[in-house]
């Protein structure tokens, strides 16, 4: 069950069109990663609702980093924050951080909100303005 809603979709496009600078870009599968700009890279968005500098790490699941790993075989795959005053971004392969246990109280219809997930030091990511 997906619980994105369609601002969400929205303010995804909006982080990815300041990461892409210009470039085309596609919306990719539900069950893909989000976006890909043709022959140059896949994006994995995640949006915020806070300030880059609100805490010290970010989270994904261990799920989406190895479909990110499977994408990065064929293209540069980035992991894409969009924040209140900011974006930021790693590419796959420079991911560092520490795998746990972890996630959110147990949504009706969910069924990955509790799973391993890394944990990455906001200090590995780069900054870059809307």
């Amino acid at each position: 069950m997906r619980f994105e809603t369609e601002q969400d979709r929205e303010n995804e496009k909006i982080v990815m069109s300041a990461f892409a600078q210009g470039h085309p870009f596609e919306k990719l599968g539900e069950n893909d990663i989000d976006f890909m700009i043709p022959d140059r890279c896949y994006a994995e968005i995640k949006m915020r609702k806070v300030a880059f500098d609100v805490y010290s790490i970010e989270v994904i699941s261990l799920i989406k980093v190895v479909k990110m790993q499977e994408k990065n075989k064929h293209l540069p795959t980035f992991l894409v924050f969009g924040f209140t005053d900011c974006i930021a971004y790693i590419s796959v392969v420079a991911l560092i951080g520490s795998v746990k246990w972890g996630g959110r109280e147990q949504r009706n219809g969910a069924t990955n909100d509790i799973e391993l997930l890394l944990y990455i030091p906001k200090k590995a990511l780069i900054q870059m303005n809307y």
